[in-house]
């Protein structure tokens, strides 16, 4: 067996491996969204609704209340920093034998942007700048180096072999092209610690959601303009509160046997203002029930309570502390790289 052979054999077992346990991942990260919720419940947000919390304006107090006392622990984001880069980047350095114009090589860097499924960032030294550090690239640059930064995970799985190699095949070219050296790392290193931060980013990952359940006489458009004056924007079948680059939260309008439900969603990892916007929804959510004569419940399928609401809170405080500690400040670039 010649060496091609060989490398075609152990690149066709690599990816039916990387199939099998793209597939495995999935499955492990779906039921980690939510971990934190309450204990498990059969009910279901959608059906179950025959106990019916009345909204009062006790539960907004306590609502409040729960929010000043906790304004120490909102998260607040931060710039990304070289401790944080070596941790969630795998580097490819490209050292160039004599400055070059961006601009002459933006086909090439415009190839060079994706690595299977993640996002590559591309970041440069500039020529005649007596600050040599590292800056994102620009158009209008002349270059003295180039850094590529490929993510070692994102929600769709820790940096494979095949993606890793497939990417060094792509740069390899312009490197030749332009006469330079091209230094990477090892890639049994950098698939072992891109595993270990794809398992910390798993245990991190959570996803809080809260459901109103209305009569199915709460008319479609009447929810939407509600949603609309309130700051809502449309995005596809969802409504989306906030920026298109900062998404605070997500709520999608649906409709169980006799019911219509608003089922609101904070991706906390990619949320900059967790806290806020979990107070936001709540206060929302319970306008809805009182308007429209429903009920506010938790992903439990449970009509919420102020204590019960303060417990969320609370789980929500913890996982943003243990994912600002992990390096992934809520809503930062980091966060927003490894959760994407």
């Amino acid at each position: 067996m010649n060496d091609l052979q060989s490398s075609l054999l152990l690149i066709g077992g690599i990816a039916i491996v990387a199939t099998l346990g793209f597939n495995f991942f999935q499955d492990k990260r779906a039921k980690k969204q939510g971990s934190l919720q309450h204990d498990h419940s059969d009910l279901d947000p959608l059906l179950h609704g025959d106990v019916r919390l009345e909204p009062t304006g006790q539960f907004n107090e306590q609502v409040q209340q729960a929010y000043q006392q906790n304004l120490g622990n909102r998260i607040l984001d931060q710039e990304l920093d070289n401790e944080v880069m070596e941790k969630i980047f795998g580097f490819v350095y490209l050292s160039l034998e004599q400055p070059v114009s961006v601009t002459r090589l933006s086909a090439e860097l415009n190839s060079l942007n994706k690595a299977g499924k993640k996002n590559v960032y591309i970041y440069a030294t500039l020529a005649n700048e007596e600050d040599n550090g590292w800056v994102p690239i620009g158009s209008e640059q002349t270059v003295s180096n180039l850094r590529f930064a490929l993510p070692l995970t994102n929600r769709k799985g820790s940096l494979t072999a095949i993606e890793y190699s497939e990417f060094l095949n792509k740069v390899q070219p312009l490197a030749d092209a332009l006469g330079s050296h091209l230094e990477f790392p090892d890639m049994n290193e950098l698939l072992a610690k891109a595993d270990r931060l794809d398992k910390l980013a798993a245990n991190l990952d959570a996803l809080f959601g809260l459901h109103c359940v209305l009569p199915v006489s709460a008319e479609l458009t009447s929810l939407e303009n509600d949603l609309s004056s309130k700051g809502w924007y449309p995005d596809g079948r969802h409504w989306t509160k906030g920026s298109a680059d900062s998404q605070l939260a997500t709520v999608v309008i649906h409709e169980a046997p006799g019911k219509r439900v608003l089922s609101f969603n904070i991706d906390l990892p990619n949320c900059a203002d967790p806290i806020g916007t979990l107070h936001a929804i709540a206060e929302l959510g319970n306008e809805f029930a009182t308007k429209y004569e429903g009920t506010l419940m938790d992903d439990a399928g449970r009509p919420l309570t102020a204590n019960a609401f303060i417990t969320i809170q609370n789980q929500m405080i913890d996982r943003s502390q243990a994912l600002k500690e992990a390096g992934f400040m809520p809503g930062n670039m980091a966060a927003k790289i490894i959760f994407s």
